[in-house]
């Protein structure tokens, strides 16, 4: 009986401490700010406000309050397109021979080794110091028929003109020089993609001139390239000059494996006094068939 008079008045003790205490820790609560319609909220966070995030790869990009944060660009060297195309092929502006209109990019700077008529050897040193220019220099070594073997230097230019997405237009010009003997070719080409920006498909036409201070010049001159594929190509290229009454000319068909900056060329060059006639041919030698093979580096 003692007991649970005991327990009662330690209930009911407990039961009053709670009645106490309760109120005075609600009334110690903060009360609500009243609902004012002219207070400025706080601004949510945005992408161009809130911190950066570990593993973004923005953290490196400064931003500031209000500013959205610049977008980086990957430039892909197989972009759709002309340019695309010229960025991707170390060889895109350098057929054996006819040229086409496309440019390697500012900066570029290229190598290329060539045998394009059988007993001939071509190299070539290229820089494009802007994007619509590309300058070259480099030796040459060719022996056609009776003629003594001879060796010299030669000069490349070429400016694009104008170009889009699907085309491009080029001035060219080129000179061979031994001795005191020159011979200069100069014209304008102009390529297109054939199968619109994809540019798997690319068609060349060229014209100019071919003169000469010692050996035959031609005063018209003029041909067509074509290149199908990107990694893996199918070139067919062409030249040819009226003399005489007769046609002579330059033909190529072969192949060309694009390897990261390099580009393999082989194939077959069909060949008629313009191409084994360089600088001082008294008897232009008789048609020609033989192997051909190039290869471009490029940075």
């Amino acid at each position: 009986m003692q007991a649970m008079k005991s327990l009662a008045r330690h209930i009911v003790s407990i039961t009053a401490t709670l009645l106490v205490v309760a109120p005075s820790q609600v009334s110690a609560a903060p009360s609500p700010r009243p609902y004012d319609p002219g207070r400025r909220l706080p601004r949510p966070a945005t992408p161009e406000t809130e911190p950066a995030r570990q593993g973004d790869p923005r953290d490196s990009i400064m931003r500031r309050p209000g500013k959205r944060a610049p977008e980086v660009k990957i430039v892909d060297p197989t972009t759709p397109g002309a340019s695309g195309r010229g960025a991707a092929d170390p060889a895109s502006g350098r057929g054996l021979v006819a040229p086409t209109a496309l440019l390697a990019p500012a900066g570029a700077r290229g190598f290329s080794v060539r045998t394009p008529l059988g007993p001939m050897g071509h190299a070539v040193v290229s820089y494009t110091p802007i994007t619509r220019l590309e300058l070259g220099a480099g030796l040459f070594v060719t022996s056609a028929g009776d003629e003594p073997t001879t060796g010299g230097g030669t000069g490349t230019v070429r400016v694009q003109l104008a170009r889009s997405q699907r085309a491009a237009v080029a001035a060219f010009g080129e000179i061979y020089a031994v001795g005191t003997g020159t011979l200069v070719t100069a014209g304008l080409v102009t390529s297109v993609c054939v199968d619109g920006v994809a540019c798997r498909v690319l068609v060349s036409v060229h014209g100019g001139t071919v003169q000469a201070t010692a050996g035959r010049s031609y005063p018209v001159a003029g041909g067509g390239s074509f290149a199908i594929g990107r990694r893996y190509q199918v070139i067919g290229e062409a030249t040819a000059a009226p003399r005489d009454g007769e046609i002579d000319g330059l033909a190529y068909l072969g192949g060309r494996l694009l390897y990261g900056p390099l580009a393999f060329d082989a194939g077959a060059v069909f060949a008629r006094g313009l191409g084994l006639c360089r600088l001082s041919c008294t008897d232009l030698p008789q048609a020609t068939l033989g192997p051909a093979i190039a290869v471009t580096v490029r940075n």
